[in-house]
């Protein structure tokens, strides 16, 4: 087993089968999508933004490397990780819509809760949600979602 594939054996449930197997159903790298979209209410400044589109890029991912752990060649192994976009919601509930969406449509989705930091007037160290990570997945599956928010 490789190292990578011992590392997500270690934080998965032992069950699942982590054999060297690509689903042949999985899009080239130029057919995955994905997207974080960010809470355009928060005004944070660009490094903040850059941040949070990262979290919230990996949060999805792992979200959707624990439900296909048979991917995890595709992703590391073989470098392949798709076309990734920014987008922005005009505030939480909008993003809250999204997230509901994609779980209805089973999509990789994950939102992602900042906390601890301070940054007024919106960042007081409590937590509180800032971005949607949604994807990898075919374009088409995801433009149900993303077409209704606009580009960062």
């Amino acid at each position: 087993m490789d190292r990578s594939r011992a590392c997500l054996a270690r934080i998965l449930p032992t069950t699942l089968d982590l054999a060297p197997a690509l689903d042949p159903r999985l899009p080239d790298e130029g057919a995955l999508y994905s997207y974080a979209i960010l809470r355009a209410d928060l005004q944070m400044p660009p490094g903040k933004l850059a941040a949070q589109a990262s979290h919230a890029h990996a949060q999805s991912l792992i979200a959707y490397l624990l439900r296909h752990p048979e991917h995890l060649s595709h992703f590391h192994d073989l470098g392949v990780s798709g076309t990734r976009i920014v987008l922005l919601a005009p505030h939480e509930n909008a993003l809250l819509r999204a997230y509901d969406q994609a779980r209805q449509l089973d999509l990789p989705c994950a939102l992602f809760r900042d906390s601890g930091h301070i940054l007024p007037p919106h960042f007081t160290g409590e937590p509180i949600i800032t971005a949607l990570g949604l994807g990898p997945a075919p374009r088409d599956a995801l433009r149900p979602i993303t077409r209704r928010f606009s580009l960062a």
